[in-house]
């Protein structure tokens, strides 16, 4: 499959910044070979959502200005503490900051952008692949959006806040880590052991993208071995026009439809099935009005089954599987939950690849999506996890956690309020969609061990509803529950 190049927005043009030659890592800190490498020109260029490219898109990452107020102050500041190279977290070495923020605390962005004055009808929505944790932002002197949670994309149309010329954009991020109910992986705020430094404000990539009116927003593609491939596209619009969607193999065209955006149905002949062995993956183009998208789809089936044996065992695409792979924390010396550079993390599942694993399971944290496109093009299958949560308490504190009963009889649960379930949900929920594309995901893991395992039985089947093309292993040596 042709790598998505990066195609620069004539209509957007960004500033430089000046002090680029200025910028460096934070010092006596522990460097990878990429972090060592790292520029601010070059940090994180590649396009961010190849499972859903477009041409029409530029590039926000590079030095910002930062700086750090009291939670209670609303207004931007007047007075810039210094440069913050994006996407890296302000903990980080690579942010060149690497300063601990407190749930006390805000932290402030600001970066300036030129756009030239444009009459036509299309739409500039400003992307953000993860910020950690709530965000607010403004664009001049509009609040363009809020948002919540650390660990997921999120978009905003900001046509309406532009003018010709400079324009100013501001975020504002507060992140209360391990001290409230928020899903946070192993960030705590006081790092020690198995337990990490903490990851608050922007870790991925910010960018713009130009876009029609009515475009595509998501693509939901779910795949069958006999070469049925069923795509809902999400659109933004009322008056939605037909789509179409083309497959290709190798360059050739092997199969189009066209029909409703959000029903549409394509028939691949002779289908090649991807698998760890042999990763087979179709190029589709995807039409609709004005808009196109390119995407792809690997054609792939994950059951469990029983064995000629009579053995329970996972089967790909019809053929029992061993599922042969590590856990994989994903944290970097320099980054953090950023990895240095697109090509570090590449390396990562190649390393695993070439020592003979088949599978990973991604341990609570959510990679940016290319990681999950190199596991599809590599054939690594994935076990993703939802990113586990806190309750506020200390860790060990009755109540952070249920009892650890594993295999025992009649499991426990931890007690949530209804307002922390909801956001535990809807950030699921949002993963899933997020992610549910990908031929490598093969298994969704809702609860890492009984870290804020709550309302398990309520999860499992909402999961098992909403995804039934995959396994849901409901709580990864947590208490089990007869769900999923």
């Amino acid at each position: 499959m042709p790598l998505m190049k990066r195609h620069i927005v004539l209509t957007i043009v960004l500033t430089l910044n000046c002090a680029a030659w200025a910028w460096q890592p934070a010092p006596d800190s522990m460097l990878t070979e990429w972090g060592a490498e790292l520029t601010p020109d070059s940090a994180w260029q590649e396009y961010p959502r190849p499972a859903l490219a477009r041409h029409s898109w530029s590039n926000l990452n590079g030095l910002w200005k930062y700086q750090v107020t009291s939670k209670s102050a609303t207004a931007a500041p007047t007075d810039w503490a210094g440069d913050i190279l994006v996407p890296f977290a302000i903990e980080s070495a690579l942010s060149g900051v690497k300063k601990h923020i407190t749930p006390e605390d805000a932290l402030w962005y600001r970066r300036s952008f030129e756009v030239p004055a444009r009459r036509d009808s299309r739409r500039t929505l400003l992307n953000f692949e993860a910020v950690d944790y709530q965000a607010t932002v403004w664009v001049n002197d509009t609040q363009v959006g809020t948002h919540t949670g650390g660990n997921l994309p999120f978009s905003f149309d900001i046509t309406g806040a532009l003018k010709a010329g400079a324009n100013t954009l501001t975020v504002r991020v507060t992140d209360a880590t391990d001290t409230a109910y928020q899903l946070h992986g192993k960030q705590v705020s006081s790092p020690g052991g198995i337990w990490y430094t903490p990851v608050s404000g922007i870790w991925q990539t910010v960018w713009l993208e130009i876009v029609p009116p009515v475009h595509v927003t998501a693509a939901h593609i779910t795949p069958a071995v006999s070469g049925k491939v069923v795509i809902r596209l999400a659109t933004s619009g009322n008056a939605t026009p037909q789509a179409t969607v083309t497959a290709s193999l190798a360059g050739q065209q092997v199969a189009t439809t066209t029909g409703p955006p959000d029903n549409l149905t394509l028939t691949i002949p002779n289908p090649k099935l991807w698998s760890p062995d042999s990763p087979t993956l179709y190029d589709l183009t995807v039409t609709l009005g004005a808009d196109k998208v390119a995407s792809y789809v690997g054609l792939r089936e994950t059951t469990v089954a029983k064995d000629a044996d009579g053995h329970l065992r996972l089967f790909l695409n019809g053929k029992p599987l061993f599922h042969f792979g590590p856990l994989d924390q994903g944290w970097w010396p320099d980054g953090l939950l950023t990895p240095p550079s697109d090509s570090a993390m590449r390396s990562d599942i190649e390393f695993l690849k070439a020592a003979g694993f088949n599978t990973l399971r991604k341990h609570i944290k959510v990679e940016p999506r290319r990681y999950y496109t190199h596991c599809d093009r590599l054939g690594m299958m994935v076990w993703q996890d939802q990113v586990s949560s806190g309750t506020g308490k200390k860790r060990g504190e009755k109540g952070s956690s249920p009892e650890w009963t594993r295999l025992k009889p009649n499991p426990v649960d931890a007690e949530w309020p209804d307002a922390a379930h909801q956001q535990y949900m809807a950030e699921l929920k949002i993963m899933i969609d997020t992610l549910g594309s990908h031929p490598s995901i093969v298994q969704w893991v809702p609860f890492n061990e009984a870290w804020g395992q709550h309302r398990t039985v309520e999860v499992g089947k909402w999961a098992v509803a909403y995804d039934s093309t995959r396994q849901i292993n409901i709580a990864s040596g947590g208490n089990f529950w007869p769900v999923g």
